[in-house]
């Protein structure tokens, strides 16, 4: 696939896609949050396109088929996935390589948590990671100065924000813009 960049999220339970059962329509204020922060940088760019989201519905990568056959049909597929989590980026990538697609010459994945499975994968998956353990940390200190009767201004707290950790699942950056 060449041309420019076109940057295609792959999300976790946000609300009702096309490639969704009803029955599985809810919302998961972490996948919301991701499928918010896509929007708003591809929108910024003027390179936003909704076709080019996909509904899992769940963290289960149930629906990826379904997706990627609607994502591959498109005039112009998408070049690179942007996956709520690091699950839904390998089980991605493993119905990409099924399907004959290059991992990341044909599309380039990134998923978010920085599991051990990421770096175990057919094509190692970069990945975003988030510092869980400092949160809960940072967490579990705040609650407990509540409890003492800290008055709620002084318990507020800020963590360190998250690092990409590059891997083989990303390809050169082409220019990313509006199509010619």
């Amino acid at each position: 696939m060449s041309g420019k960049a076109r940057i295609a999220h792959l999300a976790g339970p946000v609300e009702y896609g096309p490639a969704m059962h009803p029955d599985t329509n809810w919302e998961d204020d972490v996948a919301l949050r991701r499928l918010q922060a896509y929007r708003t940088w591809m929108e910024s760019r003027s390179i936003g396109d909704p076709e080019l989201i996909g509904y899992c519905g769940d963290w289960v990568p149930k629906h990826i088929p379904v997706i990627l056959d609607r994502w591959m049909t498109l005039p112009q597929p998408p070049t690179a996935v942007f996956c709520a989590n690091d699950a839904l980026a390998l089980a991605l990538m493993t119905e990409a390589l099924q399907r004959g697609l290059r991992v990341p010459e044909d599309l380039s994945l990134v998923g978010v948590d920085n599991s051990t499975e990421a770096y175990d994968a057919v094509v190692p998956l970069t990945t975003i990671e988030v510092p869980v353990e400092a949160i809960g940390r940072e967490a579990v200190r705040v609650l407990l100065n509540l409890l003492h009767g800290a008055p709620l201004e002084e318990c507020q707290s800020v963590v360190a924000g998250s690092m990409i950790v590059l891997q083989e699942s990303t390809g050169p950056v082409a220019a990313a813009g509006p199509s010619k």
